[in-house]
């Protein structure tokens, strides 16, 4: 069904995530680090530029200056606002996902040929994951 691109997107996320944890780890071990001397470590560190973008994207305000220019945000402290971020987006999404498909969606629908009867009751992540799929279809049509 509609569910299994999104599906393989967010798998490839995960495992793109997970592989990108285990190289972390592995420069951890390999200069003889544990978890709490990670910490220590990271808490002395200044926030980097790509938790920056993280913590902007998301919207949280915080400290910019380096810890040795007087800002608060260490490394550590932002991995643990970016990881509050993150959960509160998927809350967001999966809780928006859940809602009644609108009426501009099942508009958009009936355009792309579904029939009415066939709608009732769909829901946003749904209507929304249609939607995706057939301007996929239509667009790998016009490029055959």
């Amino acid at each position: 069904m509609a569910t299994n691109k999104p599906v393989s997107e967010k798998l490839t996320k995960i495992m793109a995530n997970a592989n990108r944890n285990r190289r972390e780890q592995a420069k951890l071990r390999s200069v003889g680090s544990d978890a709490w001397n990670d910490r220590e470590r990271l808490e002395s560190e200044s926030v980097t530029e790509g938790q920056i973008e993280m913590l902007d994207k998301f919207g949280v305000v915080f400290d910019r200056r380096p810890l040795g220019e007087g800002g608060t945000l260490s490394r550590w402290n932002a991995m643990q606002l970016i990881d509050e971020a993150l959960k509160a987006a998927k809350e967001r999404r999966e809780r928006a996902r859940a809602e009644q498909a609108t009426e501009k969606q099942v508009i958009a629908l009936i355009a792309f040929g579904c029939e009415p009867d066939d709608l009732v009751g769909l829901t946003k992540g749904e209507a929304s994951d249609l939607i995706r799929d057939f301007t996929r279809t239509i667009r790998a049509r016009k490029r055959a």
